[in-house]
């Protein structure tokens, strides 16, 4: 449940009110049958009037932990996909409040994850996640896709809420995106929204602690795996296969030095560079190319590199990231000759994970 980035929904959830009753009008003009009022000063109705009325809630300071229920709604087709046995995972959410101010964090499996702030309206609340969008090549399409939570107080010490995965697409090419999206499989057709529920109550418990990471020695070969972000608009250019499967490297730690080695098909990619590591987080340049244009006042730059950090003893995450950039007063013309896609500078990132061998 790392986040990508986070933005804020403009989301509102109910806060239980009731609507108010209108008392009077069942005990002040209620006539019998032969057209008298009553006016002896008893009401009609044996005094089983609606009692409804809003209840006063006043949420508890402290930390709540809270459990996914089950699904409530479905339409993007997640349960029995990529959501399939989520509500078997240990996995709880831990909210801490301080007066106004909100916070959750997810642990799985006993091991909290980063905590995510949330914004509060009286008594109900809504804590952003992550949000991913990507363009559709060729085609004026954003497909959105975006998780948060909401939820509200039902009583002082009781939470009650749902995850939300919301996914939408913009553009007046999305009739197309979408029929590309059912052409290839996809299982959910865009705007769709999948929801499961989580309830949770006060406890005098804190929030688990992480437990200290102590990189552990030896060699972790690390595949890349899918775009994160792709502000040079290279996944089906310049960068095009290396989702592949084809492209891994390998990070060798041995005391304080770090290297890492990019391989095609098992075959080395230029020379071992040497890394820059801080406690769990690490850096790695791979390449820089640097070129000028013939004919414009321009000289561009190319920089392969990337950095991740350990999630566990033997596990580490990070990006491949592919930087463009151009000095000079041309250029805008000189990238519309080199076939760039974009206003530089630009940035692309591909998300990696890997274990140690």
């Amino acid at each position: 449940m790392k986040a990508i980035s986070l933005f804020t929904l403009l989301f509102a959830v109910a806060c239980g009110s009731k609507p108010d009753t209108d008392d009077d009008a069942t005990d002040s003009g209620a006539t019998t049958d032969s057209g008298a009022t009553t006016d002896s000063g008893t009401t009609t109705d044996s005094g089983d009037t609606d009692t409804d009325t809003e209840v006063d809630v006043n949420p508890k300071s402290g930390n709540y932990m809270a459990e996914f229920t089950a699904f409530t709604s479905d339409e993007c087709n997640l349960e029995s996909g990529a959501m399939d046995g989520i509500l078997e995972e240990d996995i709880q959410l831990w909210f801490t409040l301080d007066g106004t101010e909100l916070s959750f964090v997810p642990v799985e499996d006993g091991e909290p994850a980063e905590s995510f702030p949330c914004s509060m309206t009286d008594n109900s609340f809504e804590c952003p996640i992550e949000t991913d969008a990507d363009t559709l090549d060729g085609l004026d399409a954003t497909l959105t896709i975006a998780m948060f939570l909401s939820g509200e107080w039902t009583a002082d010490e009781e939470v009650t809420g749902q995850l939300n995965f919301d996914i939408t697409c913009d553009g007046a090419d999305c009739d197309k995106a979408i029929a590309i999206l059912e052409s290839q499989g996809s299982p959910f057709t865009p705007p769709c929204l999948t929801t499961i529920a989580f309830e949770g109550a006060w406890t005098a418990d804190d929030v688990p602690e992480a437990p200290a990471i102590v990189p552990e020695e030896g060699t972790y070969s690390v595949y890349l795996q899918k775009f994160a972000k792709d502000g040079c608009k290279v996944k089906d250019s310049t960068l095009k296969g290396f989702t592949s499967g084809d492209y891994r490297f390998d990070l060798a730690f041995r005391g304080s030095k770090m290297q890492s080695q990019f391989y095609n098909k098992g075959t080395a990619m230029g020379s071992a560079q040497e890394c820059k590591k801080s406690d769990v987080f690490f850096e790695c340049q791979l390449s820089t190319t640097t070129w000028k244009s013939r004919e414009y006042d321009a000289a561009f730059e190319e920089v392969f590199d990337h950095n991740g950090e350990w999630i566990t003893s033997n596990a580490i995450t990070g990006t491949l990231n592919y930087n463009l950039s151009c000095t000079g007063t041309e250029c805008a013309a000189a990238g519309k000759v080199e076939g760039f896609a974009t206003a530089l500078p630009c940035e692309s990132q591909i998300a990696y994970s890997g274990k140690k061998q």
